[in-house]
C-alpha cells in the first residue's frame, strides 16, 4: 500500500533578523534621498577653481571687462568649466567610472572650449597676433 504523505508543516518559529548593513552604503543614512546624496557629493576642487580664476584674470588683462556678448560667452564657459570640475561627475570620474571620466573630458573639450572660444574678444585675438593664421575670426567662432 502507498503511504500518504502529510502536507501539514510542523510549527516553526520565524525569527526576524535585523538586516545587515551594506558596507558600501555605510555613510548613507536612512532618511537620505537621492537629491541629498547627490548634493553632498559636490566638492570644492581648489585646483580647478584656481584655473577658472586664472582664466578670468587673463581675460581681464587682454580685454576690457565691460558688459558685452563676448563677456557673457566667456563667463558661461568659465562657469560651466567650474561646474563640471566641482560636480559629482568629477568625483565619479576620479574614483569610480571610466565612463564618467570620458563624459567629463567630452564636456570640457567640446562644450567648455566652444564657449570659451566664443567668448574670446576680437581685440585679444589681434593683440596676441592670432590673426596670422589667415582664418577669419567669424569663421572660427561660428
Amino acid at each position: 500500500m502507498m503511504k500518504r504523505i502529510s502536507t501539514a508543516r510542523p510549527f516553526v518559529q520565524v525569527v526576524e533578523r535585523a538586516p545587515r548593513p551594506n558596507p558600501l552604503c555605510a555613510f548613507i543614512q536612512e532618511d537620505m534621498h537621492t537629491l541629498v546624496v547627490v548634493s553632498s557629493a559636490w566638492r570644492w576642487n581648489l585646483t580647478g577653481l584656481t584655473c577658472c580664476g586664472a582664466l578670468l584674470a587673463v581675460y581681464a588683462t587682454l580685454a576690457s571687462v565691460r558688459p558685452s556678448r563676448t563677456l557673457a560667452w566667456f563667463l558661461a564657459g568659465d562657469l560651466f568649466l567650474a561646474t563640471v570640475v566641482c560636480s559629482p561627475l568629477d568625483l565619479l570620474a576620479r574614483q569610480y567610472l571610466f565612463t564618467a571620466e570620458a563624459l567629463e573630458q567630452m564636456l570640457v573639450g567640446l562644450v567648455a572650449a566652444h564657449l570659451l572660444v566664443l567668448g574670446t574678444p576680437e581685440k585679444a585675438v589681434r593683440r596676441l597676433r592670432l590673426d596670422r593664421l589667415h582664418l577669419s575670426y567669424y569663421l572660427v567662432t561660428s
